[in-house]
């Protein structure tokens, strides 16, 4: 009789505990440290990704683009170093999507910089080294020329 009860007690406790755990699923609620280090990762990514669109969106020559696409590779290595391997696979699909986004933007910027340097380059060449020359000639090689 004592092992019958033991026995109907864990099926009652496991009844119970099964009946909760659809409940505790729902939401959008993470409880896992992997989950919200992802959350945290997304923060940090989205912010480096919409600073330096802003930045390169603002360049005025090509060796401060340069400089800035150097930056930006060298500050998400960073931030994906501060975290654990694999952070990057917990990331919800809406986070993914929305990085996907910010990517394709400063792709997109970038892009349009680079083309907008070499139009100004192409149009406005910088002038040649006989304009230098020339212009330290000394005035008495002028005189009697």
């Amino acid at each position: 009789m004592n092992g019958n009860r033991i026995i109907k007690a864990i099926y009652v406790a496991a009844l119970g505990f099964g009946s909760l755990l659809p409940f505790s699923s729902c939401g959008n609620v993470k409880t896992d440290n992997g989950e919200a280090m992802a959350d945290q990762l997304f923060e940090k990514s989205a912010n480096v990704i919409k600073g330096y669109t802003d930045s390169l969106a603002n360049v005025a020559d090509s060796a401060t683009l340069r400089r800035l696409k150097d930056g930006f590779n060298e500050k998400m290595s960073k931030i994906n170093f501060q975290f654990p391997a694999d952070t990057d696979l917990k990331l919800s699909e809406e986070e993914n999507d929305s990085l996907i986004r910010l990517i394709d933007r400063l792709v997109e910027t970038i892009r349009e910089k680079e083309a907008a340097l070499v139009k100004d380059s192409i149009c406005n060449p910088l002038p040649g080294d006989s304009t230098l020359v020339s212009s330290l000639t000394p005035p008495s090689r002028n005189a009697s020329n």
